[in-house]
């Protein structure tokens, strides 16, 4: 009976059903759609999961295995497991146009041992097409986008090290090569021996040689790999040189990537969702006035409290369950367009689908959010008397003080759970929550000062004017949800392109302007000089020659870590168990770089003095010190290439790493690596711009194992990945802001209505149309003008803020964007605000005189 009686009065107010329907729908879709890509993603990674790794199980290292390592760990695989090889590096490469720096993958004989390769003309190849055409000869497939830059076509020659290659076919996609468009180089496959032969796989090269091994099909990757790694930490210690990765554990890190940035847009997608709760609790707030007598009668007839509360229950129900299938309806159409804004990190073939599990979510969130905002107005309707029936005005009574906070808790605690949530962070997650309520009290601060002081003195004003600024003063709960609404929207459409033109500035031209030309990379220690002379020789100088020495860190003070991976549930443990256990490159020298600024204790006293029984100094950069948990006077003990080096940390420095100099997370004091096997990096600043690529030729030509960056390229292909991060979130920013207008549309509405006499009765009294219509645009105009300009400037705080604690201090205003966001939310809430009440001020006066 009860759903019935809800689903009556639901039907007959169809513009309160209609408005809460919009409202949920708009704020749900893109919360919605993100929640399905997430699961898409996973169900794609999980169906090609081994194709991803092309492997069951793969050890790697960045240095060539030794005979011993590769008895020992073919010995651990279970008979009938087959094993490929691959090499991967990154070198430069000849062609008519040119040199260019690429990623070479050297594959060999049974690769790849999952999943196939896609070349021009979308042709699929396995092992066997790989053997036949690229393993047969001096032969390389390339990614087509070097065509062009070096002047390449079919059957051309291309020179790789020592080596020409003829150009067999263009690469479109291939297994084991994650983020296919997002690299800072291109891609170019040859064979295994073909590579050895190149003279690029030198001893103290940094080159990631793999082992793939496909397992037998009763073989579980997971048992094997826990296996050999038990073996190789019994025969090398806790920390070899050597990394296990399961193709389960391969797919784990492609999603953690790709989720980092779906969890943001999420974050941003629940602010839409937050401004629809809002709105959803308003429109409800004022279809309980309407009917407060109703449900007054229902009680008189005998209904008790619950069955009063049972109603409005079903009816929130109801109006959230078709909500939630609008919004899933809305966000299966929506999915192929955020695919295509996330196209760059995406594999080939990649297809999105809405899921089950999201639409259970959008139920779950539609029925229970919308009833956990409307809650406080529930439990208003347990005091309601029959004897209300007699008196000419009632209303629901509402809390405040701390009462309504108490009521406002449930919601509060629910989006700071979805927060968390949508982060993988309790961290980010809670931030996100504190900043999303401080964000909204003092947007309702600043938007609403001015509009309250505007009722002063308004015998001044024109009748328009006046009209206004009395409704405005006048204007409680309809009035802080619209500021609230209209402007978190504004702070997010203004935040991101504040952030993006600080960073892009910074990024492409740093204030000190003196970002180097080239950035090189595996200088031998025989070529340091030769390499220097050569550049001297063409009129250039080399600048900041550093060492670059491969360690593991063994322990952290007085804690070892252990070589198996300990569950991550939160991002912060994700990130600090890669700084701990990656591979950490070292280097030493006497003086801070430009781009260095110490934090916290104190520089190298001159070098090591080994007599002096102390620990060597070692300076960290202050994040990543953060990061593995480390402060001053800790000791770090690390296996430096076989040898163990224990030091103390005795500094801390802020690096500004735009700079493109050779900066390092870990500095030992000069005096104590010197002797250990290493590569050496080095800059090449105050090149011009027309004679980069003659001078990045001829270094090609010289030093052919020399790898070299154009930064300036470097940056432009940043830049584009960061343009494309930026539109992603946009788009869930401009969500917000629809969210926000719906509900600005929904309350001038429900004013309109509200003021129907009032406006006949100021018709009769001889106020025209355009007064009415005038006054209601400088009404709404106003609160879009000064709720966007307190948005404005709340996201301007919080950028700047930004700025200083993870963006190393760049700031710079967008004003155009700024101005805008102003302009633009202004003019639609007008627009809104007119398209709202049309109908209201169209109504003919007499209706008034009638009725009286």
């Amino acid at each position: 009976m009860w759903f019935r009686l809800a689903f009556k009065e639901l039907i007959n107010h169809r513009g309160f059903s209609l408005f809460f329907l919009a409202n949920l729908t708009i704020g749900l879709v893109g919360f919605i759609a993100l929640d399905s890509f997430k699961l898409s993603l996973k169900n794609h990674i999980e169906n090609k999961s081994k194709a991803i790794l092309a492997a069951d199980l793969s050890v790697y290292a960045a240095r060539p295995f030794t005979l011993e390592e590769e008895t020992l760990i073919d010995g651990q695989m279970p008979k009938g497991t087959v094993l490929t090889k691959e090499i991967n590096f990154m070198s430069m490469i000849r062609g008519p146009k040119g040199a260019k720096l690429v990623e070479i993958v050297a594959v060999d004989q049974g690769y790849p041992l999952y999943g196939e390769m896609t070349l021009d003309g979308m042709r699929k190849v396995g092992p066997k097409e790989v053997a036949q055409e690229l393993l047969n000869g001096q032969t390389a497939w390339i990614q087509p986008e070097l065509v062009p830059l070096l002047g390449l076509e079919k059957g051309g020659q291309v020179a790789i090290g020592q080596s020409e290659f003829a150009v067999g076919d263009l690469l479109l996609e291939a297994p084991g090569q994650n983020f296919w468009n997002a690299g800072i180089a291109y891609k170019v496959f040859i064979g295994y021996n073909q590579a050895i032969k190149t003279g690029l796989i030198g001893e103290g090269s940094r080159r990631y040689h793999h082992r793939l091994y496909k397992l037998p099909p009763d073989q579980e990757a997971k048992e094997v790999a826990e296996r050999l790694q038990k073996v190789l930490v019994e025969k090398y210690g806790p920390s070899p040189y050597l990394y296990l990765r399961t193709h389960a554990q391969a797919n784990q890190q492609m999603s953690r990537v790709l989720g980092y940035l779906n969890d943001y847009l999420g974050l941003v997608a629940l602010v839409a969702l937050f401004l629809a709760g809002m709105g959803t609790a308003f429109l409800f707030r004022n279809f309980l006035s309407q009917r407060i007598k109703e449900l007054a009668i229902l009680r008189a007839l005998g209904a008790s409290p619950l069955d009063t509360l049972r109603l409005s229950l079903w009816q929130i129900a109801i109006l959230g369950a078709v909500a939630a299938v609008l919004a899933s309806s809305l966000a299966q159409l929506g999915l192929p367009l955020l695919a295509k804004m996330m196209v760059l990190f995406l594999p080939l073939g990649f297809q999105t689908q809405l899921s089950y599990q999201s639409m259970i979510l959008a139920l779950a969130v539609g029925i229970g959010g919308s009833t956990l905002f409307c809650l406080p107005m529930l439990w208003g309707l347990k005091g309601l008397n029959p004897k209300i029936l007699l008196q000419e005005t009632y209303s629901v009574r509402e809390q405040s003080g701390l009462e309504a906070w108490i009521w406002h808790l449930p919601v509060l605690l629910l989006y700071w759970g979805l927060s968390v949530w949508q982060a993988n962070s309790i961290e980010v997650g809670s931030l996100f929550m504190a900043s999303l309520v401080s964000s909204a009290v003092i947007l309702a601060v600043l938007g609403l000062l001015p509009l309250k002081l505007g009722r002063a003195g308004l015998e001044s004003f024109g009748l328009r004017l006046r009209l206004a600024l009395r409704n405005l003063g006048r204007g409680g709960a309809s009035l802080v949800t619209s500021v609230m609404a209209i402007g978190i929207g504004a702070l997010l459409i203004n935040l991101i392109p504040q952030i993006h033109k600080g960073l892009s500035t910074e990024i492409s031209a740093p204030e000190s302007g003196k970002l180097p030309s080239f950035f090189l990379f595996d200088i031998q220690p025989e070529q340091r000089t030769p390499l220097k002379v050569f550049i001297e020789a063409e009129g250039y100088q080399m600048g900041q020659l550093s060492a670059m020495v491969l360690a593991r860190l063994l322990e952290v003070g007085d804690h070892s870590l252990t070589p198996q991976k300990e569950e991550a549930q939160t991002r912060e443990q994700e990130n600090a168990q890669w700084a701990k256990r990656r591979d950490q490159n070292l280097s030493y020298r006497f003086e801070l770089y430009a781009s260095e600024a110490l934090t916290a204790g104190v520089w190298f006293k001159g070098a090591f003095d080994p007599n002096s029984g102390k620990l060597p100094e070692i300076s960290l950069e202050e994040r990543f010190a953060t990061r593995i948990g480390v402060v001053l006077g800790d000791k770090l003990s690390f296996d430096v290439q076989g040898v163990p080096l224990a030091g103390e940390v005795t500094s801390l420095r802020r690096v500004k790493w735009n700079s493109f100099e050779p900066n390092f997370f870990i500095l030992f004091q000069p005096g104590v690596l010197e002797d250990a096997p290493a590569t050496f990096l080095a800059t090449i600043p105050r090149v011009p711009e027309d004679q980069k690529v003659g001078l990045q030729n001829r270094l090609a030509d010289h030093f052919s194992n020399v790898s070299l960056i154009n930064v300036s390229g470097l940056i432009k292909k940043v830049l584009e990945v960061a343009e494309q991060v930026r539109w992603a979130i946009q788009a869930m920013a401009l969500l917000a802001v629809i969210a926000g207008l719906v509900v600005v549309y929904s309350i001038a509405s429900f004013n309109a209505q509200s003021r129907e006499k009032e406006i006949n009765l100021l018709k009769i009294l001889g106020a025209s149309f355009a007064d009415l219509r005038i006054s209601l645009l400088i009404e709404f105009g106003l609160i879009g003008f000064f709720s966007s300009l307190a948005g404005v400037i709340l996201s301007l705080g919080i950028a700047w803020g930004l700025a200083q604690l993870i963006f190393e201090r760049i700031f710079e205003l967008d004003w155009n964007v700024s101005l805008l966001t102003i302009g633009l939310i202004t003019l639609l809430s007008m627009f809104t605000a007119l398209l709202a009440t049309s109908r209201a001020l169209a109504k003919n006066p007499a209706q008034l005189l009638q009725a009286i």
